[in-house]
């Protein structure tokens, strides 16, 4: 895995970290 594969998995993973974080936020407000 070389250095720009590796930026765009960990720009997709830390992404995906804060929609989950929101959702779950969004899901505990009601």
């Amino acid at each position: 895995m070389d250095m720009d594969e590796f930026l765009f998995w960990f720009n997709e993973t830390v992404e995906f970290e804060e929609a989950k974080a929101a959702a779950i936020r969004k899901a505990q407000e009601k």
